[in-house]
C-alpha cells in the first residue's frame, strides 16, 4: 500500500524565528547605551511591523539616548529572485521593494519616536538573504 505524500512546510513556516529580538550591546546599564541593535523578522510578504514590534522597540528607544544625533545602519534582507520565476526580474524587483517598504516603516517609527533624539540614518540591503530581517544597529557614542 502506498502512502499519501504530506506537502513540505512553507519555509517561513518551517522555521519559526522570534518575531522581534532586541540584543542591547552595551546593556541597559551602559551610560550611553554603548553601540546597540535590534532586528525585525517580518511575516512573508509583509512590510507591517509582526505583533509585539512597537512595543520592543519602544523599550529598546529606552537603552539609547535620550537627546542629540544617534547614528543609525538599518539593514533589510533582500531574498534572491524565484528561480521558478520567468527571468526571475519580476521576483527580484518585489523583493527589493518589500525590504525598502520594511526599512521606511522602521525609519518613519523612529522619526515619529524620536522625541528630543535626531537619527542620522544610514540604510543598506543585503542580497541574496531570504530571512525577511532587517537589523537596526546604533553606533557607539553619540
Amino acid at each position: 500500500a502506498e502512502t499519501a505524500r504530506e506537502p513540505a512546510p512553507a519555509p517561513e513556516r518551517a522555521a519559526e524565528a522570534p518575531a522581534v529580538a532586541a540584543l542591547p550591546a552595551g546593556g541597559p546599564g551602559s551610560p550611553r547605551g554603548g553601540p546597540a541593535s535590534f532586528e525585525i523578522v517580518f511575516e512573508t510578504n509583509s512590510s507591517y511591523f509582526p505583533k509585539g514590534t512597537t512595543q520592543n522597540l519602544r523599550s529598546f528607544l529606552q537603552t539609547l539616548p535620550a537627546s542629540g544625533t544617534i547614528r543609525v545602519e538599518i539593514t533589510a534582507a533582500v531574498a534572491g529572485a524565484d528561480v521558478r520565476e520567468a527571468g526571475g526580474q519580476g521576483g527580484l524587483r518585489y523583493n527589493r521593494w518589500l525590504a525598502e517598504r520594511r526599512v521606511g516603516r522602521l525609519t518613519d517609527w523612529l522619526k515619529e519616536n524620536a522625541g528630543d533624539r535626531r537619527f542620522d540614518i544610514v540604510t543598506r540591503y543585503q542580497d541574496n538573504d531570504p530571512s525577511r530581517r532587517v537589523r537596526l544597529a546604533v553606533a557607539g557614542g553619540g
